[in-house]
């Protein structure tokens, strides 16, 4: 979390303790390197669902800026898309990975379409595109890590950045009751939903972006 996030929160009265649950690592091979920069070279569509593929992405290529369409999710993968591939050309973005492969028009690509991606992907983005009939081609750049902790501090509400802190925070800890849960997009709050179902409230950001997720705390404490 961006300590601006905090000092935001903080002039409202709310005050926040940071806890990772897990750590994403960036995967490196020689012939993975040489896979992105030959897919670098040409003009291809590919898709982005997370910031942590954009960094990875980038750091093999090298300072190259291939010329590529992208899909992306809203929020921070957007924003590092634009910061890093300034030749590239957004088509669109979604909030969720769902809404963004419904944006693909299959008249636009000729050829299979790159998914950049980590190790604990949902299915949402390949499912879907077998079932329009576009080849789709992963790339697996990147892994996360479940670093469980158990929490012996009693929290008014608890925010989740991804699924996979969902999970890895589940493995230690209960929720105590009266606590709101707030998730960054849909596969974050379908996520603790199956944690919890309906015991505790839940509260999606409208928009995948941290700024959007502080923007709803502040406005569900101020009512």
């Amino acid at each position: 979390m961006q300590a601006s996030s905090r000092i935001i929160a903080s002039s409202y009265g709310i005050e926040m303790d940071e806890q990772p649950f897990i750590r994403v690592d960036s995967l490196y091979a020689p012939e993975l390197e040489q896979k992105i920069i030959n897919v670098g070279l040409g003009k291809r569509t590919v898709i982005f669902t997370s910031k942590n593929g954009v960094a990875s992405v980038v750091q093999m290529l090298r300072g190259k800026q291939p010329e590529w369409d992208i899909y992306c999710l809203e929020g921070a993968t957007r924003q590092a898309v634009q910061h890093y591939f300034v030749k590239a050309t957004i088509k669109q973005d979604a909030k969720s990975a769902g809404d963004l492969v419904r944006t693909i028009d299959t008249n636009e690509i000729s050829k299979s379409v790159i998914f950049f991606c980590g190790n604990k992907r949902m299915d949402t983005v390949p499912e879907l595109m077998k079932g329009m009939g576009i080849d789709l081609e992963e790339v697996i750049v990147y892994q996360t890590l479940y670093t469980p902790s158990i929490i012996m501090k009693k929290y008014d509400g608890i925010l989740f950045f991804s699924k996979s802190a969902v999970e890895s925070f589940a493995a230690a800890n209960r929720i105590p009751t009266k606590t709101a849960l707030f998730a960054i997009g849909d596969t974050t709050a379908k996520a603790l939903k199956d944690y919890v179902g309906n015991t505790l409230p839940i509260i999606q950001s409208p928009s995948p972006s941290e700024k959007t997720l502080i923007e709803t705390i502040i406005d569900f404490y101020k009512r």
